[in-house]
């Protein structure tokens, strides 16, 4: 008599809904990691443009030449703001999924333990028909005498 673990189709299926998010997972923290570099990159786009401009504040400088430095500094602080949203948006995303890839990786704990019990009252059940055997046989060898 084989071991025959009751829940393997749903412990299986566990494992693969796993390692789908586990994938999935991976991926929104790929797009995470890029997202924070772009805000960074215009960050330090922006911190160049301030230096350019207090550059030329030393210098003489137009009226329109000071209006354009002001409107591409106030465009790329939207831009950054923007890019925040979204940052923002996906480290909440990639919270949630974390949560939800937790309460799998617990759920198919709770699988593997009743299948380690399930196995090891399995043995003992064995266990107790090979003695149990044993004793039978024993006890036809001494009416055989």
């Amino acid at each position: 008599m084989a071991f025959e673990y009751r829940f393997e189709r749903i412990l299986k299926v566990n494992e693969s809904e796993k390692k789908q998010l586990e994938q999935i997972y991976q991926e929104l923290f790929l797009l995470l990691e890029e997202q924070g570099k772009k805000l960074v990159e215009l960050m330090k786009k922006k911190e160049r443009l301030i230096k350019q401009f207090e550059g030329q504040k030393q210098q003489k400088m137009t009226v329109m030449g000071a209006r354009n430095h002001i409107h591409l500094l106030e465009s790329i602080g939207a831009k950054i703001c923007a890019e925040q949203e979204k940052y923002e948006t996906l480290r909440e995303r990639l919270e949630k999924f974390k949560l939800t890839l937790m309460d799998k990786s617990i759920e198919l704990k709770k699988y593997e333990k009743l299948k380690d019990i399930h196995f090891s009252r399995y043995e003992e059940e064995i266990k107790h028909l090979e003695e149990k055997q044993m004793d039978e046989a024993a006890i036809r060898g001494a009416y055989k005498q």
